[in-house]
């Protein structure tokens, strides 16, 4: 049986551990997410000022919008936080060695 080779390009991406691209993974969704609900935010203050001529409503519903996405990522950030610092369950059925 021959021996896999690996080119050096592929040594540095395979090098790369399970939860460094795990970790880098969340905070790259969780950075578009914040984005994409920012922009959403936008768009539907923008959206509820035309149909509805009032200030102070687009602004009372942003605001109220802004809230929902803090708290919203304020979890997701707890979630991520919780899974990656609590230690992996092991399977009592196989021996340790």
């Amino acid at each position: 049986m021959t021996a896999l080779t690996f080119k050096p390009w592929e040594r540095l991406i395979t090098d790369v551990r399970l939860i460094p691209k795990m970790l880098m993974l969340m905070i790259f969704s969780t950075v578009l997410l914040i984005g994409k609900q920012l922009w959403d935010a936008s768009t539907f203050y923008d959206s509820l000022l035309a149909a509805t001529q009032n200030e102070a409503i687009a602004q009372q519903h942003y605001e109220a919008y802004l809230i929902q996405v803090v708290w919203q990522t304020a979890l997701m950030i707890v979630l991520f936080v919780l899974y990656c610092c609590l230690p992996p369950k092991r399977c009592s059925s196989r021996p340790t060695t």
